[in-house]
């Protein structure tokens, strides 16, 4: 890539200045809106082009290091418009049973975040990524925000490595536990009452008493079968 500068002269002493840019056999003139004093009379007028002469030399430094940024990466390799949830299910598709439901909680809460079932691996910067943890802290609680966000970094990380982000947005953001609020938990005076209580489906009821009573989840109750259960 070369780029050479062009000086146009103006009426009243003065000078506007193009780039000509030469690159991959195309040729691309590009306008600077910059003018300055063909022969400078006084010393304000030769600061003033001096001074517009060095922003022109950061224009071109600039441009030839945007043109080998997206030759050695952008145009090569790399796939930033990728959809990250279809990544997500080609991440899972690899995973356990209970590490696909793990992680497919994650993505559902990046999904309630973003509102819509599609997102570029482009639109995913620090700053997107931490209005999405400040959001797991306020929609959830006790440690579901750590570990949702903990996942959905995981998911980067590794798209990362295929190719899908230029460099990590995850590395810098802290990701600790006990921002959130506690899980409310209830008093045994209060699942006294609720074991009175009447309800149209006593089942739920029962299921609830049965988490309680052993400390597995719903996830965990819902698979049980009677050969599960011995003693």
């Amino acid at each position: 890539m070369t780029i050479k500068v062009r000086e146009t002269k103006l009426k009243g002493n003065q000078v506007s200045v193009m780039l000509d840019i030469h690159r991959n056999g195309k040729r691309i003139q590009k306008s600077t809106k910059i003018r300055y004093c063909d022969v400078p009379k006084t010393a304000l007028e030769r600061q003033e082009k001096k001074e517009k002469q060095e922003i022109i030399r950061k224009m071109i430094s600039n441009l030839e290091s945007d043109a080998i940024y997206e030759d050695n990466f952008l145009e090569k390799r790399h796939q930033l418009n990728k959809d990250f949830f279809e990544y997500c299910e080609e991440f899972t598709s690899t995973k356990t049973s209970d590490q696909v439901e793990a992680y497919d909680s994650a993505v559902k809460q990046l999904k309630k975040f973003v509102k819509k079932d599609k997102l570029a691996c482009c639109e995913i910067d620090e700053k997107f990524l931490m209005k999405f943890r400040d959001y797991l802290d306020t929609q959830l609680n006790g440690i579901s925000p750590y570990n949702y966000f903990k996942k959905i970094k995981k998911i980067i990380k590794e798209a990362t490595y295929s190719k899908y982000f230029l460099r990590n947005p995850t590395e810098r953001i802290t990701n600790s536990k006990g921002k959130s609020k506690e899980k409310e938990t209830l008093t045994t005076k209060e699942i006294q009452i609720l074991t009175k209580t009447s309800w149209s489906k006593p089942q739920i009821k029962n299921a609830f008493l049965f988490s309680y009573l052993t400390g597995l989840r719903f996830s965990d109750v819902s698979r049980l079968k009677w050969e599960n259960i011995k003693d």
